[in-house]
């Protein structure tokens, strides 16, 4: 039986949301927003068409480079990687870490009977064998993922969706802001196969810090993950491509509100968007007293609104 849960608002939530309105779009950056310098407003003020990197079976990337990620220690072998032609022969970090090899071919395992193995060979015609796990090649990160990333987002603005990660100057460290725009400044392979990208990023004050991120979930196990670990880790649920204050018209107020990262009954519906998402059904009925909506999201969580504003949650 699943519980329900009210959440009492408070009267200064309650004003402010009741007071909420549309505010006609301009040309400017939100009083709210950190102050970029001018040569950054009109980009930060452009909405620009959402960009997506699609996912793609391992099958689908025959003949293209992925990179041997080396093992974290060196006297370790690597597991299920060894020659073609030689299957006995250990491989260490000595032998293939950081190599560039190009995927031949995907075939029934030669070594276990209900297996999957992907066949590599590298620039000297060297050919080796890595057998599948759920699909994927653990420890190699396809490097159609980083030069994807680098036509995406090198020198774009994006905007963070939450405090996931800290930049520094000097000896000063923070965490990012909620919706703080940050540029990317570089963009190269990560150290972990399922986040296999690592943008650096930079703050309106010259802040740089690094994170890594799984852009479309090729060659990663994250799709049959956990719900937070994947929210934690993929692109599309960490960072917005667009300025969120030009998505959704929201007052300053509300957005101070959404900041702060917390839910409250009488917010509206946009709100909840921005905090929480697209859900993943919205269940609509209409009455002689207005429009109920209940919102479907993973994990069991349900918000109903009336008429546009939250009125209850349920986990």
């Amino acid at each position: 039986m699943k519980s329900t849960f009210f959440i009492t608002a408070l009267s200064l939530y309650a004003s402010i949301a009741c007071s909420q309105h549309k505010p006609k779009l301009e040309n400017k950056v939100d009083q709210s927003s950190p102050r970029f310098p001018v040569a950054f407003i009109a980009e930060i003020n452009t909405p620009k068409s959402h960009i997506s990197i699609r996912y793609r079976p391992l099958i689908q990337t025959i003949g293209e480079k992925y990179l041997v990620l080396p093992l974290e220690n060196s006297k370790d072998v690597y597991w299920g990687f060894n020659y073609a032609e030689k299957l006995d022969v250990k491989l260490y970090n000595k032998d293939i870490a950081r190599k560039i090899l190009t995927l031949v071919s995907i075939t029934p395992s030669s070594v276990t009977s209900l297996g999957m193995e992907a066949r590599f060979k590298d620039s000297e015609g060297v050919e080796y064998l890595k057998q599948l796990s759920d699909n994927i090649a653990p420890g190699l990160i396809p490097l159609y993922e980083i030069e994807a990333a680098k036509l995406a987002y090198l020198n774009k603005i994006i905007w963070a969706k939450k405090r996931l990660f800290k930049v520094h100057s000097g000896k000063l460290v923070r965490k990012i802001g909620v919706y703080e725009p940050v540029k990317v400044v570089n963009v190269i392979a990560s150290e972990e196969s399922y986040t296999p990208v690592r943008l650096t990023l930079k703050t309106v004050k010259g802040e740089t810090g690094t994170f890594d991120v799984d852009i479309s979930g090729t060659n990663t196990n994250n799709a049959g993950s956990d719900l937070e670990i994947v929210q934690n880790r993929t692109f599309k649920e960490v960072f917005y491509t667009d300025n969120p204050r030009l998505q959704y018209h929201l007052s300053p107020a509300m957005w101070k509100i959404i900041e702060k990262g917390q839910i409250y009954l009488g917010i509206p519906s946009a709100a909840v968007r921005v905090l929480k998402g697209e859900p993943n059904t919205i269940n609509t009925t209409t009455t002689y007293y207005g429009i109920h909506e209940q919102w479907v999201y993973g994990n069991n969580e349900y918000y109903y609104f009336e008429n546009g504003k939250l009125t209850v949650v349920q986990n």
